[in-house]
Parts: structure tokens; sequence; C-alpha cells
């Protein structure tokens, strides 16, 4: 009887350390990637300082009706002088505040609101990218995108030298063209064609 006892005290302590295992294994792959978010922090870039009055707003040319959320594709046919240092298109989004990392109802990492990049251009060639009609699936709120331009002041070592934004500036309605002009000489343009 004892020795029965025993053996099935063993089975409930080999069952418990199996599902301690199990558990921590289950915590570890949840907390890995999150650690890993928490600890990368948030990645620095250009459009904290998007300038509004320097970029063009890009809308899609398909309403929001509030049920869908209807894509516009549009193709973008960069040129660039070879003169003049870097020189760059952005396509910006506008996001609201969102969750990056969580579990259920705790939210551990905010991205916080603001523009993000979404689509660089920096060479010449054609790039396709898809313009929401609204800022999400069954929102009356439309979507927010702007095109921007930038540049950089000088043309040693431009590695180390900061993006800085260039006025952006519509020559043509029909086809959509804009351009700009950098501080040293260089020239970009971009042909918009809508589909």
């Amino acid at each position: 009887m004892r020795d029965g006892l025993g053996s099935h005290g063993n089975g409930d302590q080999s069952r418990s350390v199996a599902w301690l295992v199990g558990y921590s294994e289950n915590v570890r792959f949840l907390l890995i990637p999150i650690l890993a978010v928490l600890c990368y922090g948030r990645n620095p870039s250009r459009n904290d300082a998007l300038d509004l009055n320097q970029a063009i707003k890009l809308e899609s040319n398909l309403p929001c009706d509030g049920v869908t959320n209807p894509q516009q594709e549009i193709v973008l046919e960069a040129h660039f002088s070879t003169a003049g240092g870097a020189l760059m298109f952005i396509v910006n989004t506008y996001q609201d505040e969102t969750c990056l990392a969580g579990i259920g109802i705790k939210c551990f990492k905010h991205t916080p609101a603001g523009w993000r990049d979404d689509l660089m251009v920096n060479a010449d060639g054609i790039s396709h990218y898809w313009l929401n009609s609204c800022k999400a699936h069954g929102s009356k709120d439309p979507a927010r995108y702007t095109l921007s331009a930038w540049f950089k002041d000088g043309t040693a070592n431009t590695k180390k030298l900061p993006w800085k934004q260039g006025p952006l500036k519509q020559v043509s309605a029909q086809p959509e063209v804009y351009e700009f002009t950098g501080p040293n000489g260089g020239t970009a343009r971009v042909e918009i064609t809508r589909r």
C-alpha cells in the first residue's frame, strides 16, 4: 500500500515538474519578443521634424465610405540629378498611437501618434505604393499621407550628415509632377500616375 502511494506521489511530482518546465518555456516564448521591443526603444528618424508646409498632401481619389477601405495604387517615377549631393523623396503616413508590445489589457510599449516614413525613394526608377482611402477599415476618417523631399547638405562623407527637409513644389497637375532643388544644386523630380 505504501509503495503504491509512494509511486503515485512521484507521478504527481513528475507532472508538476513537467508543468513548470512547460510553463517557463511558454513565458520565455512570450517575454523574449516583448523585452526585445522594450530594450530596442524608439528608432529616431527625420519625420520627427516633418514640416507639413514644405510637403505635399497626398490623397486617394477613391472616397472613404465609412464601411470598407478602398486602396488606390500610385506609381512614382523618380529622377535625380547626378551632382549636388544626396536627395530623397519620402511618402509619410500619419498613424494614431498604438500598442507596440502588450499582453491582454496591459500595454508595455506605446508607439506615439505621428508621421511615419512609409516609402523612401532615393534612386532613379519606379516605385509602387497603395493609398488607403480611410484611416482604418470601417472608419469615416480619411487616411493622411504626405510626399516630402529631403537632402543632405554637402557632397563629401554624406553618411555622417543629417537629412534635412526641402520645399517640394508641384510643377504640373496633368501629369502629376513634383520637383525640388537641394542647396548644392541637385534636383529631384517625381511623376505620380494613379491607377
